[in-house]
């Protein structure tokens, strides 16, 4: 169905900022400071969101906290009237409750532990007054200092670990940049998908309302669920890259790798949804190509990158070892001694480049905990992409991270 045409509005729209949280006690008043002004975690003073207060409420949307998360909030409220606490039990049901009692002409999304720039609002809402057939604005993700003493967020900081932006890098999409073959790469929330995540993001009443003012349902409630819904129903999506928020770094490692576990696990549901059934390789190597898709009984996705040939070599290593040692004698012991060391050069090689870009952070005496901050992530990503392989039947290989 065609998006109808509107006239651009130039007074000031009314918005409601929704911001999911759970057992969020250690970042939510920094991200209040940011939404609201004040004083934050390293002393600085905050001027909050450029936006009248009048024309903005604040949904925070809590499933099933155990800590202070609800008794910071209520605090905040005594003092910001356009403040409001939604309780679900489920992530989702919240989430929807939300958007339910949303109030803005403009529903602008912020993840958990992220603190906006004074003028996120006004960056995000521009495109809208621009161009009447966008439905969806997202915006761009960086790291905010928080703790000086925290060795991941100072990995994440100098690694762009939690960075996120338009893989075009540039303002602007038009409405068949996304999706435009439905390949599981465009959709799956990889490097190549152009769609944007719930945790910076604008979406128009008109828009929200075409797909049934609802995040999803269950399994059908992904990261970029969202936006690719709107965009199948017809409306543009823009990218803002000056509509920055800033994330929060994990408290520790592994809440970072739950938190890319559950990244890597949406992947299979959104090439389910949404792609077509085809099997798709994609070599991580010479700015990233891809083998022409195979027709598949079901999506299917591979990537294939530094990650995989360690694990690769390492094993083939291990094993030709084995058998070269305890295994029956061969005619030739040369060249399997040949083999077992080209395997292990071959594993070198690749841990070697694997882990060549921890050198660049600092300092440099903890290189050996950068790379496995590395390693333990990449591996949380991939397990989170073949335990969503086996719960929604599709298979999927996650990328070299």
């Amino acid at each position: 169905m065609p998006v109808p045409k509107k006239a651009p509005n130039k007074r000031t729209p009314s918005i409601c900022v929704i911001l999911p949280v759970h057992n969020s006690a250690r970042t939510l008043h920094e991200t209040l400071v940011y939404l609201f002004g004040g004083i934050n975690r390293l002393g600085a003073r905050v001027p909050g969101l450029k936006y009248p207060g009048p024309r903005m409420e604040v949904l925070v949307a809590d499933h099933q906290s155990t800590d202070q998360t609800v008794e910071i909030t209520k605090k905040w409220r005594k003092a910001h009237r356009n403040l409001k606490l939604i309780q679900k039990k489920d992530s989702q049901d919240v989430l929807n409750a939300a958007l339910k009692s949303a109030k803005g002409e403009y529903v602008l999304l912020i993840g958990e532990g992220c603190a906006p720039a004074p003028n996120w609002a006004t960056q995000l809402l521009e495109p809208f007054q621009k161009d009447p057939r966008i439905g969806l604005v997202g915006g761009a993700v960086k790291t905010l200092p928080f703790d000086p003493q925290n060795q991941l967020e100072n990995y994440l900081a100098q690694s762009d670990g939690v960075r996120e932006e338009h893989p075009r890098g540039k303002s602007g999409m038009d409405a068949s940049t996304p999706a435009r073959f439905r390949y599981p790469r465009e959709v799956d929330g990889g490097p190549s998908c152009k769609f944007f995540s719930a945790m910076n993001a604008a979406i128009s009443r008109e828009a929200l309302l075409s797909v049934g003012n609802r995040f999803g349902e269950g399994d059908d409630a992904g990261d970029r669920e969202l936006s690719i819904r709107v965009f199948e129903k017809g409306f543009n999506l823009h990218f803002q890259p000056s509509a920055v928020v800033s994330r929060v770094a994990p408290a520790d490692l592994g809440g970072f790798c739950g938190w890319m576990e559950e990244i890597g696990y949406e992947h299979p549901r959104a090439i389910r949804n949404h792609a077509k059934r085809v099997l798709e390789v994609r070599f991580q190597y010479v700015g990233d190509f891809s083998l022409p898709p195979i027709p598949f009984p079901v999506q299917a996705m591979v990537y294939w990158g530094d990650f995989h040939m360690i694990h690769l070599f390492g094993i083939l290593a291990i094993l030709r070892t084995l058998v070269f040692k305890y295994g029956p004698a061969t005619n030739n012991p040369a060249l399997a001694l040949h083999h077992v060391i080209g395997l292990w050069l071959f594993f070198g090689f690749f841990l070697v480049k694997y882990f060549s870009d921890c050198l660049a952070i600092q300092p440099s005496g903890d290189f050996l905990y950068w790379c496995w901050v590395r390693y333990r992530s990449n591996l949380a990503l991939f397990w989170g992409g073949i335990k969503g392989s086996f719960k929604f039947g599709r298979p999927y290989i996650g990328r070299s991270w």
